[in-house]
């Protein structure tokens, strides 16, 4: 079994998908098949548009790489085989999170993020908190530039 990344990304948070296959491909194949997946998946897009009367045209919104993601997550899986992974476990912290500010913020409403508590957590362990009488940069913690 061979294991591939399939996504996106943008400004915002984009979803990722790890994928097998039975065959190893050369990245150019990999990435073909892709391109003709996702061009694949914008067809179904519109064609679902106009089966519902709702376009007779194809209009930019319908075919965006995100508005066609789960279209294509299935094509890669029905069409050319690829099965979907599903992690047993994820740890994934909020990628804003400071992992030293607000350390004694732990436990109050602050932080819902699980994760981001247990790395806060595990920081005191290394002495990676604001300690009294440590200098801070009052600018960068004011929120000036």
């Amino acid at each position: 079994m061979y294991i591939y990344q399939v996504g996106y990304h943008s400004h915002g948070e984009c979803p990722k998908a790890i994928l097998s296959h039975h065959r190893l491909m050369a990245e150019l194949e990999f990435d073909v098949i892709c391109a003709e997946a996702f061009a694949l998946a914008a067809k179904h897009e519109v064609d679902k548009w106009i089966d519902r009367g709702q376009a007779t045209s194809i209009s930019p919104h319908m075919t965006t790489i995100e508005s066609c993601y789960d279209e294509f997550i299935k094509i890669m899986r029905w069409d050319y085989g690829f099965d979907l992974v599903k992690p047993l476990y994820r740890f994934t912290p909020f990628g804003d999170g400071n992992i030293c500010n607000d350390i004694g913020v732990i436990n109050g409403d602050s932080y819902s993020d699980v994760h981001l508590k247990m790395v806060k957590e595990a920081a005191i362990k290394y002495d990676l908190h604001y300690a009294p009488g440590l200098e801070i940069d009052d600018e960068y913690m004011n929120g000036a530039d």
